[in-house]
Protein backbone atom coordinates (compact mmCIF):
# COMPACT_ATOMS: atom_id res chain seq x y z
CA UNK A 1 0.00 0.00 0.00
CA UNK A 2 1.43 3.34 -1.10
CA UNK A 3 1.87 5.82 2.21
CA UNK A 4 0.84 9.66 1.16
CA UNK A 5 3.81 12.21 0.71
CA UNK A 6 4.31 13.38 4.89
CA UNK A 7 3.43 16.94 5.41
CA UNK A 8 6.33 18.72 6.76
CA UNK A 9 5.79 22.50 8.32
CA UNK A 10 8.62 24.67 8.64
CA UNK A 11 8.65 27.17 11.41
CA UNK A 12 10.83 29.55 11.64
CA UNK A 13 11.06 33.96 13.00
CA UNK A 14 11.28 34.93 9.40
CA UNK A 15 12.30 34.68 5.58
CA UNK A 16 15.42 36.55 5.21
CA UNK A 17 19.31 36.44 3.60
CA UNK A 18 20.44 34.13 6.93
CA UNK A 19 22.27 30.15 6.60
CA UNK A 20 19.60 29.31 8.20
CA UNK A 21 16.83 30.23 5.74
CA UNK A 22 19.22 29.10 2.86
CA UNK A 23 19.09 25.77 4.57
CA UNK A 24 15.35 25.76 5.05
CA UNK A 25 14.55 26.36 1.33
CA UNK A 26 17.34 23.54 0.31
CA UNK A 27 14.97 21.41 2.20
CA UNK A 28 11.71 22.57 0.79
CA UNK A 29 12.97 22.18 -2.65
CA UNK A 30 15.65 19.52 -2.44
CA UNK A 31 13.52 16.39 -0.69
CA UNK A 32 12.03 14.57 -3.22
CA UNK A 33 8.50 16.01 -3.89
CA UNK A 34 7.11 12.01 -4.20
CA UNK A 35 7.88 11.57 0.19
CA UNK A 36 7.61 14.97 1.64
CA UNK A 37 5.17 18.01 0.65
CA UNK A 38 6.37 20.87 2.77
CA UNK A 39 5.28 24.50 3.73
CA UNK A 40 6.84 27.27 5.46
CA UNK A 41 5.33 29.18 8.71
CA UNK A 42 7.27 32.66 9.25
CA UNK A 43 6.19 34.07 13.02
CA UNK A 44 6.90 37.61 12.21
CA UNK A 45 5.35 39.43 9.26
CA UNK A 46 8.60 40.89 7.66
CA UNK A 47 10.02 38.53 5.57
CA UNK A 48 12.15 40.12 2.20
CA UNK A 49 13.62 37.02 1.25
CA UNK A 50 9.56 35.51 0.88
CA UNK A 51 9.50 35.95 -2.99
CA UNK A 52 12.39 33.05 -3.06
CA UNK A 53 9.98 30.94 -1.49
CA UNK A 54 6.87 31.15 -3.62
CA UNK A 55 8.79 31.30 -6.49
CA UNK A 56 9.55 27.81 -6.14
CA UNK A 57 5.80 27.32 -5.24
CA UNK A 58 6.63 26.24 -1.57
CA UNK A 59 3.56 27.04 0.35
CA UNK A 60 4.64 29.94 2.85
CA UNK A 61 2.53 31.82 5.66
CA UNK A 62 3.20 34.55 8.10
CA UNK A 63 1.67 34.91 11.94
CA UNK A 64 1.99 38.72 12.82
CA UNK A 65 4.33 37.62 16.03
CA UNK A 66 7.33 39.60 17.89
CA UNK A 67 10.52 38.50 18.63
CA UNK A 68 11.91 41.59 20.50
CA UNK A 69 10.23 43.85 23.41
CA UNK A 70 10.17 41.30 26.57
CA UNK A 71 6.94 41.24 28.43
CA UNK A 72 5.50 43.62 25.99
CA UNK A 73 5.16 41.40 23.70
CA UNK A 74 3.20 38.53 25.35
CA UNK A 75 -0.38 39.15 24.32
CA UNK A 76 0.79 39.84 20.65
CA UNK A 77 2.75 36.01 20.74
CA UNK A 78 -0.14 34.37 22.23
CA UNK A 79 -2.31 35.75 19.43
CA UNK A 80 0.18 34.31 16.84
CA UNK A 81 0.28 30.90 18.87
CA UNK A 82 -3.44 30.06 18.60
CA UNK A 83 -3.43 31.42 14.50
CA UNK A 84 -0.36 28.88 14.42
CA UNK A 85 -1.96 26.09 15.88
CA UNK A 86 -5.22 26.90 14.24
CA UNK A 87 -3.89 26.73 10.74
CA UNK A 88 -1.77 23.19 11.77
CA UNK A 89 -5.67 21.76 12.66
CA UNK A 90 -6.80 22.99 9.14
CA UNK A 91 -3.58 21.80 7.06
CA UNK A 92 -3.03 18.82 9.34
CA UNK A 93 0.93 18.26 9.05
CA UNK A 94 2.52 15.18 9.93
CA UNK A 95 5.48 16.62 11.13
CA UNK A 96 6.53 19.94 12.24
CA UNK A 97 10.17 21.15 12.05
CA UNK A 98 10.88 24.02 14.26
CA UNK A 99 14.37 26.45 13.53
CA UNK A 100 16.00 27.72 16.53
CA UNK A 101 14.92 28.86 19.89
CA UNK A 102 12.13 31.36 19.61
CA UNK A 103 10.32 29.07 16.78
CA UNK A 104 10.91 26.14 18.74
CA UNK A 105 8.70 27.82 21.70
CA UNK A 106 6.33 29.18 19.46
CA UNK A 107 6.16 26.70 16.96
CA UNK A 108 5.98 23.20 19.23
CA UNK A 109 3.17 25.15 21.52
CA UNK A 110 1.14 25.67 18.42
CA UNK A 111 1.76 21.86 17.21
CA UNK A 112 -0.07 20.98 20.85
CA UNK A 113 -2.72 23.27 20.03
CA UNK A 114 -3.12 22.06 16.46
CA UNK A 115 -2.96 18.17 17.51
CA UNK A 116 -1.99 15.20 15.87
CA UNK A 117 2.01 16.32 14.61
CA UNK A 118 4.95 14.78 15.11
CA UNK A 119 8.12 17.45 16.80
CA UNK A 120 11.22 18.05 15.59
CA UNK A 121 13.46 20.52 16.67
CA UNK A 122 16.34 22.11 15.07
CA UNK A 123 19.42 23.45 16.45
CA UNK A 124 21.72 25.44 13.88
CA UNK A 125 23.58 27.15 16.67
CA UNK A 126 25.20 26.90 19.97
CA UNK A 127 23.29 29.54 21.39
CA UNK A 128 25.70 30.49 24.46
CA UNK A 129 23.44 33.31 24.90
CA UNK A 130 20.37 31.83 25.88
CA UNK A 131 20.23 31.38 30.09
CA UNK A 132 18.90 29.08 32.52
CA UNK A 133 15.32 29.86 31.87
CA UNK A 134 15.98 29.03 28.30
CA UNK A 135 17.26 25.75 29.29
CA UNK A 136 14.21 24.81 31.85
CA UNK A 137 11.69 25.81 28.64
CA UNK A 138 13.47 23.31 26.68
CA UNK A 139 14.05 20.32 28.66
CA UNK A 140 9.99 20.81 29.14
CA UNK A 141 9.79 21.00 25.27
CA UNK A 142 11.82 18.47 25.05
CA UNK A 143 9.49 15.77 26.51
CA UNK A 144 7.27 16.40 23.59
CA UNK A 145 9.40 16.32 21.00
CA UNK A 146 10.29 13.59 18.80
CA UNK A 147 13.56 14.06 17.60
CA UNK A 148 16.30 17.22 18.20
CA UNK A 149 18.44 17.65 14.67
CA UNK A 150 22.22 19.27 15.49
CA UNK A 151 23.64 20.63 12.72
CA UNK A 152 26.87 19.69 13.98
CA UNK A 153 28.26 17.98 17.24
CA UNK A 154 29.66 21.28 18.49
CA UNK A 155 25.72 22.35 18.67
CA UNK A 156 24.62 18.99 20.14
CA UNK A 157 27.34 19.33 23.04
CA UNK A 158 26.01 22.77 24.12
CA UNK A 159 22.57 21.50 23.95
CA UNK A 160 23.28 18.53 26.11
CA UNK A 161 24.93 20.77 28.38
CA UNK A 162 22.65 23.48 28.71
CA UNK A 163 19.15 21.37 28.30
CA UNK A 164 19.93 18.68 29.66
CA UNK A 165 17.61 16.33 27.59
CA UNK A 166 17.88 12.09 26.78
CA UNK A 167 20.72 11.60 24.43
CA UNK A 168 18.84 9.07 22.55
CA UNK A 169 16.35 12.37 21.40
CA UNK A 170 19.46 14.06 19.31
CA UNK A 171 20.51 13.30 15.40
CA UNK A 172 23.54 14.67 13.92
CA UNK A 173 22.51 15.80 10.37
CA UNK A 174 25.51 18.45 8.84
CA UNK A 175 24.46 21.61 6.63
CA UNK A 176 24.87 20.63 3.16
CA UNK A 177 26.84 22.89 -0.42
CA UNK A 178 25.93 22.42 -3.17
CA UNK A 179 29.38 21.62 -4.87
CA UNK A 180 27.57 22.27 -8.51
CA UNK A 181 26.96 26.18 -7.36
CA UNK A 182 29.42 26.73 -4.68
CA UNK A 183 32.54 25.45 -7.15
CA UNK A 184 35.79 27.34 -7.98
CA UNK A 185 34.85 29.32 -11.23
CA UNK A 186 37.36 32.13 -11.83
CA UNK A 187 35.49 33.54 -15.16
CA UNK A 188 32.82 34.65 -13.07
CA UNK A 189 34.80 35.94 -10.34
CA UNK A 190 36.99 37.57 -12.96
CA UNK A 191 33.38 38.83 -14.61
CA UNK A 192 31.72 40.46 -11.10
CA UNK A 193 35.66 41.92 -10.51
CA UNK A 194 35.35 43.95 -13.63
CA UNK A 195 31.36 44.84 -13.16
CA UNK A 196 32.18 46.54 -9.92
CA UNK A 197 35.80 48.34 -10.91
CA UNK A 198 37.76 45.93 -9.03
CA UNK A 199 41.21 45.56 -10.29
CA UNK A 200 42.80 42.33 -10.66
CA UNK A 201 45.80 43.40 -9.13
CA UNK A 202 43.95 44.54 -5.79
CA UNK A 203 43.71 41.01 -3.42
CA UNK A 204 40.20 41.08 -2.18
CA UNK A 205 39.51 40.03 1.24
CA UNK A 206 35.78 38.97 1.81
CA UNK A 207 33.27 37.85 4.54
CA UNK A 208 30.34 36.83 4.57
CA UNK A 209 27.68 36.72 7.32
CA UNK A 210 24.91 38.42 8.81
CA UNK A 211 26.00 42.04 10.23
CA UNK A 212 25.73 41.14 13.89
CA UNK A 213 28.31 41.23 17.14
CA UNK A 214 28.85 37.78 17.35
CA UNK A 215 30.20 37.48 13.84
CA UNK A 216 32.89 39.52 14.86
CA UNK A 217 33.11 41.80 10.97
CA UNK A 218 34.47 44.57 13.33
CA UNK A 219 37.94 42.75 14.38
CA UNK A 220 38.51 42.01 10.48
CA UNK A 221 37.74 45.50 10.16
CA UNK A 222 40.33 46.46 12.87
CA UNK A 223 42.86 43.50 11.55
CA UNK A 224 42.11 45.54 8.15
CA UNK A 225 43.16 48.94 9.00
CA UNK A 226 46.55 49.16 9.35
CA UNK A 227 47.17 46.43 6.75
CA UNK A 228 45.64 48.71 3.80
CA UNK A 229 47.23 52.02 5.39
CA UNK A 230 50.71 50.37 4.51
CA UNK A 231 49.30 48.07 1.41
CA UNK A 232 47.15 49.69 -1.46
CA UNK A 233 46.72 46.52 -2.90
CA UNK A 234 44.55 45.23 -0.22
CA UNK A 235 40.47 45.94 -0.38
CA UNK A 236 37.62 44.39 2.16
CA UNK A 237 34.50 43.57 0.86
CA UNK A 238 31.33 42.73 3.73
CA UNK A 239 28.29 40.93 2.68
CA UNK A 240 25.74 40.41 4.31
CA UNK A 241 23.11 42.50 6.21
CA UNK A 242 22.18 43.65 9.65
CA UNK A 243 18.79 42.98 11.75
CA UNK A 244 16.59 45.93 12.93
CA UNK A 245 17.26 44.62 16.39
CA UNK A 246 21.03 44.51 16.42
CA UNK A 247 20.80 48.22 15.07
CA UNK A 248 23.42 49.72 18.18
CA UNK A 249 26.46 46.63 16.86
CA UNK A 250 25.82 47.66 13.05
CA UNK A 251 26.08 51.26 13.78
CA UNK A 252 29.89 50.41 15.47
CA UNK A 253 30.89 48.83 12.47
CA UNK A 254 29.86 51.23 9.99
CA UNK A 255 32.04 53.56 11.72
CA UNK A 256 34.58 51.41 12.48
CA UNK A 257 34.96 51.14 8.21
CA UNK A 258 35.44 54.94 8.50
CA UNK A 259 38.72 54.26 9.40
CA UNK A 260 39.51 52.27 6.22
CA UNK A 261 40.97 53.94 3.05
CA UNK A 262 38.38 55.64 0.96
CA UNK A 263 37.04 53.80 -2.36
CA UNK A 264 39.00 50.67 -0.84
CA UNK A 265 35.71 49.04 0.61
CA UNK A 266 32.68 47.86 -0.09
CA UNK A 267 29.64 46.51 2.26
CA UNK A 268 27.30 44.59 -0.21
CA UNK A 269 23.88 43.82 1.48
CA UNK A 270 22.51 41.63 -0.85
CA UNK A 271 23.43 37.89 -1.07
CA UNK A 272 21.56 36.38 -3.83
CA UNK A 273 24.84 36.33 -6.06
CA UNK A 274 26.68 35.20 -3.38
CA UNK A 275 28.43 32.71 -5.35
CA UNK A 276 30.08 34.61 -7.90
CA UNK A 277 31.17 37.01 -4.61
CA UNK A 278 32.96 33.85 -3.30
CA UNK A 279 34.63 33.57 -6.90
CA UNK A 280 35.68 37.35 -6.93
CA UNK A 281 37.96 36.99 -3.41
CA UNK A 282 41.40 35.84 -3.24
CA UNK A 283 40.34 34.45 0.04
CA UNK A 284 37.56 34.66 3.07
CA UNK A 285 38.03 36.09 6.49
CA UNK A 286 35.84 34.39 9.24
CA UNK A 287 36.10 35.97 12.49
CA UNK A 288 32.87 35.07 14.59
CA UNK A 289 32.85 33.82 17.82
CA UNK A 290 30.17 31.46 17.66
CA UNK A 291 28.38 29.14 15.17
CA UNK A 292 26.72 26.27 15.17
CA UNK A 293 27.77 25.13 11.86
CA UNK A 294 29.36 27.10 10.00
CA UNK A 295 27.58 27.33 6.47
CA UNK A 296 29.70 30.59 4.47
CA UNK A 297 32.94 28.67 5.96
CA UNK A 298 31.34 25.60 3.77
CA UNK A 299 30.26 27.66 1.09
CA UNK A 300 33.93 29.35 0.45
CA UNK A 301 35.72 25.91 1.11
CA UNK A 302 33.52 24.75 -1.85
CA UNK A 303 34.36 27.50 -3.81
CA UNK A 304 38.00 26.57 -3.51
CA UNK A 305 39.04 29.69 -1.63
CA UNK A 306 41.54 29.90 1.02
CA UNK A 307 40.27 30.63 4.67
CA UNK A 308 41.19 32.82 7.37
CA UNK A 309 39.14 31.42 10.53
CA UNK A 310 38.68 32.34 14.23
CA UNK A 311 39.23 28.96 16.18
CA UNK A 312 35.87 27.68 17.85
CA UNK A 313 34.74 24.32 18.23
CA UNK A 314 32.19 24.68 14.60
CA UNK A 315 35.31 26.10 12.62
CA UNK A 316 36.96 22.96 13.63
CA UNK A 317 34.90 20.54 12.69
CA UNK A 318 34.19 21.78 9.14
CA UNK A 319 37.21 22.77 8.19
CA UNK A 320 39.89 20.66 9.73
CA UNK A 321 43.23 21.44 8.81
CA UNK A 322 42.57 23.07 5.32
CA UNK A 323 41.93 26.92 7.01
CA UNK A 324 43.99 29.10 8.93
CA UNK A 325 42.74 29.64 12.29
CA UNK A 326 43.23 32.55 14.96
CA UNK A 327 41.99 33.06 18.47
CA UNK A 328 38.58 35.05 18.56
CA UNK A 329 38.66 38.71 18.66
CA UNK A 330 42.29 38.35 17.87
CA UNK A 331 42.86 40.91 15.33
CA UNK A 332 47.01 40.82 14.89
CA UNK A 333 46.27 37.04 14.60
CA UNK A 334 43.84 38.19 11.49
CA UNK A 335 46.15 40.10 9.90
CA UNK A 336 49.04 37.61 10.28
CA UNK A 337 46.73 35.16 8.37
CA UNK A 338 45.58 37.55 6.05
CA UNK A 339 49.28 38.36 5.32
CA UNK A 340 50.54 35.04 5.00
CA UNK A 341 47.86 34.45 2.59
CA UNK A 342 48.26 37.55 0.68
CA UNK A 343 52.49 36.27 0.13
CA UNK A 344 51.98 32.43 -0.43
CA UNK A 345 50.33 32.24 -3.85
CA UNK A 346 51.19 27.73 -3.33
CA UNK A 347 49.57 27.70 0.12
CA UNK A 348 46.54 29.73 -1.19
CA UNK A 349 45.99 27.37 -3.74
CA UNK A 350 46.80 24.19 -1.79
CA UNK A 351 44.42 25.59 0.83
CA UNK A 352 41.40 26.35 -1.47
CA UNK A 353 41.97 22.39 -3.15
CA UNK A 354 42.33 20.94 0.24
CA UNK A 355 39.41 22.64 1.21
CA UNK A 356 36.69 21.97 -1.90
CA UNK A 357 37.77 18.25 -1.19
CA UNK A 358 36.24 18.23 2.98
CA UNK A 359 33.20 19.45 1.21
CA UNK A 360 32.79 17.30 -1.58
CA UNK A 361 33.31 14.04 0.90
CA UNK A 362 31.44 15.09 4.41
CA UNK A 363 29.43 18.23 3.24
CA UNK A 364 27.52 17.99 0.05
CA UNK A 365 23.68 18.98 -0.41
CA UNK A 366 22.84 15.61 -1.47
CA UNK A 367 24.10 14.30 2.01
CA UNK A 368 22.18 16.64 3.76
CA UNK A 369 19.42 15.79 2.08
CA UNK A 370 19.85 12.50 3.25
CA UNK A 371 20.64 12.82 6.20
CA UNK A 372 16.91 15.08 6.96
CA UNK A 373 14.94 12.83 4.88
CA UNK A 374 15.96 9.75 7.32
CA UNK A 375 14.92 11.21 10.43
CA UNK A 376 11.94 12.41 8.87
CA UNK A 377 10.87 8.73 7.97
CA UNK A 378 11.80 7.53 11.72
CA UNK A 379 9.91 10.35 13.41
CA UNK A 380 7.19 9.51 11.16
CA UNK A 381 7.23 5.83 11.01
CA UNK A 382 7.32 5.49 14.57
CA UNK A 383 3.75 7.43 14.64
CA UNK A 384 0.29 6.79 12.93
CA UNK A 385 0.77 2.76 12.99
CA UNK A 386 3.20 2.21 10.29
CA UNK A 387 6.50 1.13 11.51
CA UNK A 388 9.68 2.10 10.14
CA UNK A 389 13.57 0.74 10.67
CA UNK A 390 14.49 2.71 13.60
CA UNK A 391 17.66 4.54 12.96
CA UNK A 392 20.41 2.62 14.68
CA UNK A 393 22.86 4.50 17.13
CA UNK A 394 25.87 5.03 14.67
CA UNK A 395 22.89 6.30 12.30
CA UNK A 396 21.75 8.98 15.07
CA UNK A 397 25.01 10.49 16.07
CA UNK A 398 27.41 10.55 13.59
CA UNK A 399 25.80 10.89 10.52
CA UNK A 400 29.73 12.47 9.87
CA UNK A 401 32.83 10.51 9.46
Amino acid sequence: MTRSPTKVAHVLTSIRDGGLERVVLELCRGLPQDRFESEVCSLLDENPWSDIFINQKIPFRSFSARNRGGWRTVGTNMVATVRLGAHFRRTRPDIVVVHDFFPGVLGRVASMLGGGAQRVATLHATYDWLDDTAGTINRWLGKRTRAIVCVSHAAMAASMSRDRLPSDLYRIVPNGVDAGKFRPDPEAGSALRASLGWSDSEFIVGCVGVLRESKRQIDLVRAMAPLMASDPSLRLVLVGSARLHEAESSKMLMESLDSLPPGRWNLVQDLREIAAYYNSFDMVSLPSESEGFGLVLAEAMASGKPCVVADIPAHREVASDTVLYHEPRDCGGIAQGILRLKTDAVLRAELGVRARSVIERKFTLNRMLEGWAAVLEDVRGTYGGTPQRRLSLGERTPLVP
